[in-house]
Order: C-alpha cells, then structure tokens, then sequence
C-alpha cells in the first residue's frame, strides 16, 4: 500500500502542533468535565470490584465474565496509583479517549492528509459516543484504541515495505512496526471479543492489496504476524470459544434499514439523543460521509478501501450476528475512527475541489456542519446534565437506603450482578441477599430464602434489574407481593426500586366489611389494616378484598393517600392492584382479588393523627377518578378508610 499525502513536509508538521494540541485539550476537557458527576452502574461496578483482587483472581473471574481479564489488570495498575474513587477509575477511559483522539489524527494524515487529520481529531475530540465511553469504567475506548493503533501499524508496514521494493533498501523501523502490530493485535484480543472484527478487515485488505501484485511473501509475512498474536492468545482461546458461542441475540429483529438507520445515529450521536430528533442532523452527516465514500483520481485508492472496510466489514458481522441493540451499541466504537475520518475527508473534499466543484458543495456542507455542530452539542448537554440520560445511581440509592435503615431492615438484589455496583457504596453486606442465586431460578430454595428473610427482617428494600435474565417469572416480586406490603416503587435509570412492609401474614379475610362500588363494575368487599398506630418511617399496611361485577376492560390503578389535619396529601401510593402484577382488566367476574398495599409515614412528620383515604383511575388519566357509592350513597371521588395516628414512641 503505498501512502497518500503522508508526507506533508516538516515544515507543515511544525505548523500543524498548535492546533492538535488545542484540539487534544478540547478531547480532555469534554472528557474530564463531570466525570464523577455520576454513580457507578453495574458493569462499571463490576470492573472496579474485579480490579480490587490479585492478578490471578482476576484471571479467574474474566473467565466467567463477559470480557477477557486485560483491562481489569490495567485498571487495578491504575487505581493502585490514583485511588478508588469514581474519578479515579474513570480517568483511565478519559486519557485512553485522548490518545484515541491523537491516533485518529495520525491515521488520518498518514491515509489521507494532513488536514483531513486535523478535522479528523476535532470530530473525534467531540464525538458524543467516544466522549460517553471515555468516562466509563469499561474497556471499550481500550478496544478502540487498539484497533486504530494496529490499523496504523499494518500501513505503516506495508506502505513502508513497498517504498523499500521501490528502492532496493530495506527501512530499519519495519520490525518496530511489526512488533507494534503484535502488541496492538494481541492486547486487543486480551481486551474484548469482538476484536478479531479489526483483525479480519486488516487482513483482508492488505492481502487483497499484496496479492494483487503478487507480493506473496509480504503476505506470509503479514499470516507470520498474526500468527505470533494467535500463539500468544491459545490460554485463553477456549474461553473466548465459550463466550462467543454463548453470546445472546439481540432478541430485536430489525429491518436492514432501520438497523443502519440506527448503526449511523450511534456513529454521529452518541446514545445521549432523542433518537426522532435527529433525521435532519443524519443527512448532515450522510451527506458528508458520502463524500468521504466518493474516490477521487484512482478508484482503488487502498487507502480509501481500508477506510470502507474498517467500517463496513464489522457493520455487517454485527447485523449478521443479530447483536444490534442499545446495550451492544457500544461496540460500535470499534469503527468511530473511519468513521471520524472519512467524514473529514468528506469535508475536505469540499474544501481542496475546484472552484465549481467547491462553489455546488460549499452550501450543503455548511448546512451539515451547522446541523453536525448543534446535534452535538445537545448530545453532549444530555450526557452531562439530563438525568434521563444518567447512569443508573447506585450511589442514590445506596445514600436513600442509609438516612431510613433500621436494624430489621433488609436489601435484596435481584440480579445477584449488581452486587459490586451496589456494595461499593454500601457497605454493610451482612444484611444485603443477591436472589436468586441460580439461573434459571428454583422456586422452592428462592422462596426458602425469602421465608429465612421475612424472619429475620420486618421492612426489605429490592432492587431489580434486568428480571428478564436473572428472574423472568419474577418469583421475587410475586412473592413479596403474596407476603408484605409495597410502599414505594420509583424507576432509578433501569434499576426499580421498591419497598415492602413484611408482616407475619397478610390477612386472609377482611377485618372491615363495607359495601363499596367504584364505577359501575368495581367493588371493595373489605379491608384489613395491620395497624393504625405507627411511628415516622413505619409503612401503614393495608389489605383491600376487591370483587369484579362484571368483566373490566380497562386497566386502573389505587391511589392511597395519607392526609394531613388540613386535607393536604403528605404521602401517598399509586399502583395496579397486586403491585401491578393483578390487573384489573384480568379479574374474573365473582372472583375475590386479595390486593396489598403499603404506605409509608414521611420521617419528619410530625406527631398526631392522620387520615388515610382510597381511590382508583384510569392508568393513564389519573384526573378521572372513579365515583365512589358507599351502602347505595355516592360519597364522592375517595373513600375514608381510617385514622392513622403517629406517634413519637414505639
């Protein structure tokens, strides 16, 4: 492969440090900003966790887990160094993001020029999707920077061996070069599962390039090369098999379009963009890498096909592969430098066309460049202040869970896997449970351990995540649902976090029978009430026995509301009957619907007596209340159901 516009003359170079080193500043300063902003989310937690124990441990945990051990041994370097704290294990993304950038701006002036370099580094430096895994604690932007790293090394190889055949004189740095190949190749591999990806649109590419010019010992020299990187990698080449033999479908079919559609936005965007938003800033985008696409003088520019198929080759194997959905887009990292470049060149074509040429282009491009700039700065917006863009706050929770725990008081994480996440904020694991234990879970020994539980502790705070792996019946829920009382059930990021009174047993039969219709087809046949003399931070527990007169179409939900002396609400619970999983609309006529509910006592409420009232609506009107008709009365829109009287002693 011979080498376009890579020598743009020392004095260019000189010329050229000011600005890669304004934009390497710029790269840092997006990547640094707020980045302890946030809490650690659950693989993060889980990288911080494996780093804490011995090389060997280490080891031993990648094999089980979803990335080979290489980042988590670099990042237990680096935290031994710096600390552990979010900035700490998040820093080593941001530099590795930098000397991404850097890279990018190398490979660009070496495949294409100098200036296609420079604007190369600048959309990388600002790229929402480099900047969002540059302040994470995984191993993507490492994967990244390996690939681009090999990527330049494979080129400078061959661009260099052929300028040798040309002049009958070996260069001395080929062997530098070949060993950085090595490194890069191997590290890669030890780094993530999807690397050979890289490898393979390498290879593919220069052995096309060689092999038809019949270099054939470069070609066995370039097989010998990646040879020494597959020898390198046997320890762990059954476990690799393992885990990409077992890895699952996305389990979201996509049409070709659609996933392209949303392969380009991750590209341009990020995951920090209402994804309806964008269609107008991906023509921009499109319009310009389609001009990066275009060939110019010799339409098999190798350069140029390197570029093509170091994005396209690992866009079609991941599509092939079924692995489009939001939590793999990261893996589109891998192929953010071609694209960075290629949209660089496609601005530069623009600027170095003739002057008709230019004069067509300069307007779209402009265009695209306003639209490119405005996207980006939203997504960057969002990624640092849009809390619906947030990382799941551990951190929050952990904090919640410590201003109201009591010594009876349990945690119960369902999926065990969000353990390291949750225990590196909360420290007291003694009473933390990770259920269920196995997947796919057994219900007699999960609900064993939920009796052992309710035994020991009167109140649990659970977390669940990801219930479709871990829990897909949702025995847990369906369980505490059948034996407490759910007070609060709130979405942080993807984690529900929910709390439930546990009694020694619901009340079977009601303690209170009333004669109540709400609507036309919902009765309230009685209630039970466990007690109505608490304490701040005690859950008020109600049983309501519920009957359907006639089949309900309609879903509703239960509104309890706690009011003050005044009327005024000072707390409340809203929820489908069953903690959402007794719908409304699946009540069989006749049939008596047993419905806990809990409501929690504010903890700086102040003592005195209180009265707690009932309600239902519509799920998604909850301004159309339900007519309430007591003994043939209507009695209005709630229904009292007692005095609740707190008090400041047990």
């Amino acid at each position: 492969m011979t080498s376009l516009g890579s020598n743009s003359g020392s004095r260019t170079r000189k010329i050229l440090i000011v600005p890669i080193l304004l934009v390497l500043l710029l790269a840092a300063g997006l990547r640094f900003y707020r980045i302890d902003a946030q809490s650690f989310w659950n693989d993060e937690g889980n990288s911080v966790r494996l780093a804490e124990r011995s090389l060997a441990l280490i080891v031993e945990g990648s094999a089980g887990d979803i990335h080979p051990p290489l980042y988590y041994m670099i990042l237990k370097g680096w935290r031994t160094i710096l600390g552990t704290s979010e900035f700490a294990a998040r820093s080593l993304s941001a530099v590795l993001g930098v000397a991404l950038v850097l890279v990018i701006f190398l490979l660009g002036r070496k495949l294409i020029n100098s200036v296609t370099g420079l604007i190369a580094a600048l959309l990388a430096a600002v790229n929402p999707l480099q900047v969002y895994y540059s302040q994470e604690a995984r191993s993507y932007i490492l994967v990244s920077l390996l690939g681009a790293i090999a990527v330049y090394a494979a080129h400078a190889i061959y661009g260099k061996w052929n300028e040798s055949a040309e002049s009958q004189k070996p260069k001395d740095d080929i062997v530098l070069w070949m060993l950085v190949y090595i490194v890069a190749t191997t590290a890669g591999l030890y780094t993530h599962y999807l690397f050979p990806l890289i490898i393979l649109a390498v290879n593919l590419i220069v052995l096309l390039s060689l092999l038809g010019r019949r270099l054939v010992r470069e070609a066995m020299i370039l097989v010998f090369l990646n040879a020494i990187a597959l020898i390198l990698y046997i320890p762990w080449i059954s476990i690799a098999f393992r885990q990409l033999t077992t890895w699952p479908s996305s389990g979201e079919m996509q049409s070709v379009g659609s996933a392209l559609v949303t392969v380009f936005r991750t590209l341009s965007l990020g995951i920090t963009v209402v994804p309806q938003a964008t269609r107008i800033a991906l023509l921009g985008f499109g319009f310009l890498l389609a001009l990066g696409l275009m060939p110019r003088k010799n339409i098999r520019n190798p350069q140029l096909i390197l570029l093509a198929l170091w994005l396209l080759l690992p866009i079609a194997i991941i599509l092939m592969l079924d692995m489009l959905k939001p939590a793999f887009l990261k893996f589109l990292l891998v192929i953010s430098p071609p694209f960075c470049i290629l949209v660089a060149r496609g601005i530069g074509f623009t600027l170095r066309s003739g002057a008709n040429v230019r004069r067509a282009l300069l307007l779209p491009t402009a265009l695209s460049l306003g639209m490119m700039i405005s996207y980006n700065v939203d997504a960057l917006h969002n990624l640092y202040h849009d809390p619906a863009y947030a990382r799941t706050d551990y951190r929050g929770m952990a904090q919640t869970i410590q201003e109201t725990f009591r010594d009876t008081d349990a945690i119960i994480l369902n999926a065990p896997n969000q353990w390291e996440a949750f225990t590196y904020y909360y420290h007291d694991v003694d009473r933390v449970y990770p259920l269920p234990l196995e997947r796919p879970a057994q219900k007699e020994s999960l609900y064993s351990a939920l009796e052992n539980i309710k035994d020991k502790h009167d109140r649990v705070y659970c977390l669940f995540w990801a219930e479709q792996e871990s829990d897909p019946d949702r025995l847990v829920e369906h369980w505490l649902d059948d034996h407490g009382y759910k007070a609060r059930d709130e979405w942080w990021g993807d984690v529900r976090f929910v709390v439930y009174a546990l009694a020694e047993g619901p009340a079977a039969e009601p303690d209170f029978e009333v004669d109540v219709l709400f609507g036309e087809h919902i009765r309230l046949e009685g209630y039970s009430l466990v007690s109505d003399r608490l304490m701040p931070d005690d859950v008020i527990q109600l049983t309501l026995f519920w009957q359907a007169t006639e089949t309900i179409e309609e879903r509703y939900k239960v509104f309890l509301h706690l009011l003050s002396p005044e009327g005024q609400p000072i707390s409340q619970r809203d929820s489908e009957p069953g903690g959402g999983l007794s719908l409304t609309s699946t009540w069989e006529p006749g049939t008596t619907v047993k419905d806990n509910h809990g409501v929690l006592v504010p903890h700086d409420v102040e003592p005195g007596t209180y009265q707690l009232v009932l309600g239902l609506y519509p799920l998604h009107d909850p301004n159309a209340r339900l007519p309430v008709v007591r003994d043939g009365m209507p009695v209005g829109d709630t229904l009292p159901i007692s005095h609740i009287v707190v008090t400041s002693n047990p």
